[in-house]
């Protein structure tokens, strides 16, 4: 049984637009002195405010490059076969994972969105394997869910419902 998901292509992004926001601001507040403690003129705050600003303008970066590989990737699916899960539906995905490897799934609520939860006995061996900038986004779902594979209902078009299902019944 070969089933193939593809990623929902028409979903607005919301963590790009959010980034890009905070990046403005952050890069105003610094340059107009916009602040709410009055002027800030020291190096120290200069410092900070441009360290603020990188990290922002990173994640505005990774969350483009997530997007627009979302729109033009053809590759970009989940693919469930008798081997086990192909996710390939963003720049963080894990890639193949063996049945063997899952040990479960669940549904967590998070802001008005459904995030499917893939249990598997080894996180690090997944993240190891990734790219290191992708590393640092894995880390951050494993400390947050305890699982680098967090797939949301709004990044794929089909029930997610059906989909942890369909997962649980390989799972032994």
């Amino acid at each position: 049984m070969d089933i193939s998901i593809p990623t929902n292509r028409y979903r607005f992004p919301i963590a790009f637009a959010g980034y890009l926001l905070l990046t403005v601001f952050f890069t105003l507040n610094l340059f107009f002195h916009w602040d709410a403690l009055g002027p800030t003129n020291d190096l120290t705050s200069k410092i900070i405010g441009a360290l603020v600003i990188g990290f922002g303008l990173f994640f505005t970066i990774i969350t483009l490059a997530d997007y627009i590989k979302t729109l033009f990737d053809k590759k970009a699916l989940l693919k469930i076969s008798e081997a086990g899960l192909d996710d390939n539906l963003s720049l963080f995905s894990c890639g193949q994972i063996p049945w063997e490897d899952i040990t479960g799934a669940e549904i967590i609520r998070v802001f008005k969105s459904d995030l499917l939860i893939i249990r598997l006995s080894d996180n690090d061996k997944y993240v190891r394997r990734q790219k290191p900038v992708v590393r640092v986004v894995l880390k951050k779902y494993v400390r947050q869910w305890n699982t680098p594979v967090v797939i949301s209902a709004k990044r794929v078009d089909y029930d997610i419902q059906d989909l942890k299902k369909i997962i649980l019944n390989h799972v032994k």
